[in-house]
């Protein structure tokens, strides 16, 4: 049976959010993206750090072939994260990638596949670099604007097939793999459904463009990404991405914004700082705005109010719409499930 399975980052431990929780079909739903492409060692456009001897280190090799497959993927670079993202990486002694954020939310970890007899090794970027003993296989752990991401270097026909990682998350989450592929985490209380996370429905690349089969299976607290890479051009680099706290997005039916449009004239004229502590909001827009408070402080608030201001009045009452709690950040129409609890 194909699981729901609601995967990220997840801020709803029950009382923790208190009055937080946004009422009704309010949700947030954060990123995460998943991709698998195909890069060829010798491609041309990899560029090596080589030391005193001429020698490239095999970390700086993964690195490159990582960054050149996500890059070939159109996925961002491996940067340190924005404002307010905490991202802890694995070492020697911890395989483990930690996420958290400065607004009290409770952290998450992402335990990496394990690599037997794995040698460490670190890159001149910082990137975290795990390589099995029988070079089948490596595993990087790096930083991103807006979480953090695991890259699998599949060096060979004889490298496994399946990659297991490991999720810790905070009580009352529940996982639920999607229709295409994707996998949520969620927690529901009093009829009302918050997700702070996404694991995009995995893709697979070779170096000719070809598609590499891939997809998940979920079981418990354990995700595993199976690529059936035989045959395929190598190295094949799969590359699941947690995003954390700004990825969450906002979700309620045109009603509901409609209600916080009402009030958002008020709220801006009140400046940034009287967002978060205005008391005379109606009950479907002080849920919305509370949450966005909560999550991004006054500033996030203010985004989502001009967002809503921009384009409120001209929603259909019974569509469903998302917004992603940044600045400025558009009102989008998505299906009717992302607004309804237990869906």
């Amino acid at each position: 049976m194909a699981f729901r399975a609601y995967w990220a980052v997840l801020v709803v431990v029950m009382g923790f959010l208190k009055g937080v929780f946004v009422r009704n079909r309010l949700r947030a739903v954060g990123a995460l993206a998943t991709a698998v492409v195909v890069a060829t060692l010798s491609a041309p456009s990899f560029a090596f750090a080589a030391n005193a001897r001429g020698e490239v280190p095999a970390a700086e090799q993964v690195k490159a072939v990582a960054a050149s497959a996500a890059a070939a993927a159109g996925q961002q670079a491996a940067t340190q994260p924005r404002e307010g993202i905490r991202v802890t990486l694995p070492d020697e002694n911890s395989r483990k990638i930690t996420l958290g954020t400065g607004e009290g939310l409770p952290q998450i970890t992402l335990a990496l596949p394990e690599t037997p007899g794995d040698h460490a090794g670190t890159s001149v970027s910082g990137t975290k670099v795990f390589r099995a003993q029988d070079k089948k296989f490596a595993v990087v752990a790096e930083p991103v604007a807006d979480g953090a991401r695991s890259l699998v270097t599949i060096h060979g026909d004889a490298a496994p097939t399946r990659y297991d990682f490991n999720v810790e998350l905070p009580h009352g989450v529940q996982a639920a793999q999607q229709d295409d592929g994707s996998v949520v985490l969620a927690a529901t209380q009093d009829g009302v459904r918050l997700e702070l996370g996404r694991i995009q429905a995995p893709w697979a690349r070779d170096a000719a463009g070809k598609k590499v089969p891939t997809h998940y299976e979920v079981k418990g607290n354990t995700l595993t990404q199976v690529v059936d890479h035989h045959g395929a051009a190598y190295p094949v680099v799969a590359d699941p991405k947690l995003t954390y706290g700004w990825g969450v997005y906002l979700n309620g039916f045109g009603t509901e914004w409609r209600a916080l449009y009402y009030a958002a004239g008020g709220l801006i004229a009140g400046g940034i700082g009287a967002v978060c502590i205005a008391s005379n909001i109606p009950a479907p827009a002080a849920a919305l705005i509370k949450l966005a408070c909560f999550i991004g402080g006054g500033k996030t608030a203010w985004g989502v109010l001009e967002g809503v201001h921009k384009k409120a009045q001209s929603l259909n009452p019974g569509q469903c719409y998302q917004m992603k709690l940044d600045k400025g950040a558009p009102l989008v129409p998505v299906e009717p499930k992302n607004c309804i609890p237990g869906v």
